[in-house]
């Protein structure tokens, strides 16, 4: 699930929310730059095809700076995620380049499909969708899991 919550000129904001086990294959978004924030649920991000962060909050929001878990990811920075047991939850803070209108990100994707539905809802994305990826899809540079993953 995905929301813009906020959109002005060439800046907008997302609130994404996955469901548990939820894998983001390393991808670019080569007209967006965007600060990632922790939101809620279990989150691991990677960025250039390893772990920067595994978050395993209590499910609940951050309420100061000091509890904010953010990661800056340039138009050329290959990222990914897993959702944990519980699933996750990220604001996507953006910067849209190159004259490109806001919309989805999902829509200025380069690199797998974390969903099936996202090849079907944007069939004009020159991408695939494995249903059987595997978890180093999302930071292909390591060799261990997030530590909430099933063994």
């Amino acid at each position: 699930m995905d929301a813009v919550i906020y959109r002005k000129g060439k800046f907008q904001v997302q609130l994404f929310a996955f469901p548990a086990f939820t894998i983001i294959p390393e991808h670019l978004h080569p007209n967006v730059r965007s600060y990632e924030v922790y939101y809620g649920g279990q989150v691991s991000f990677s960025l250039d095809k390893k772990w920067i962060y595994h978050f395993e909050g209590k499910n609940d929001i951050p309420t100061n700076n000091k509890d904010l878990v953010t990661c800056y990811i340039s138009e050329n920075s290959w990222h990914g995620g897993i959702m944990g047991p519980n699933g996750g939850m990220f604001l996507s803070v953006q910067e849209w380049l190159n004259g490109v209108t806001p919309s989805c990100v999902g829509d200025d994707w380069d690199g797998k499909a974390c969903v099936e539905e996202h090849l079907n809802e944007r069939p004009t994305l020159k991408t695939t969708y494995d249903k059987n990826i595997h978890w180093k899809a999302a930071a292909s540079e390591e060799d261990t899991p997030p530590p909430w993953w099933p063994k």
